[in-house]
């Protein structure tokens, strides 16, 4: 008899994002449940932030209350169960 023992973190694939005027939705895979999370700034200093506690294979997490005409940017984190986390 074998057993298999997850090690590693999930991996984050797939992610895309839909803009809008003063929202956005942001999308993605991972290969093992995990929660959602989107750290999201007008700058590298990523102050609000948009989560789903999950878990779940597919996530979709919308951003709201967007400014018109600026440029965001975002990292995409995702958690297990086992509490490993990866970071795109």
């Amino acid at each position: 008899m074998h057993a298999y023992v997850d090690t590693g973190p999930p991996t984050i694939s797939d992610v895309t994002v839909e803009p809008d005027y003063s929202e956005a939705v942001v999308r993605w895979e991972t290969d093992e449940p995990t929660d959602a999370t989107v750290q999201f700034g007008e700058s590298a200093f990523l102050n609000r932030t948009a989560f789903s506690p999950g878990p779940s294979f597919s996530h979709e997490l919308r951003l709201t209350g967007l400014l018109p005409d600026r440029e965001y940017v975002f990292q995409v984190v995702s958690r297990d169960q086992a509490d490993r986390k990866s970071v795109v």
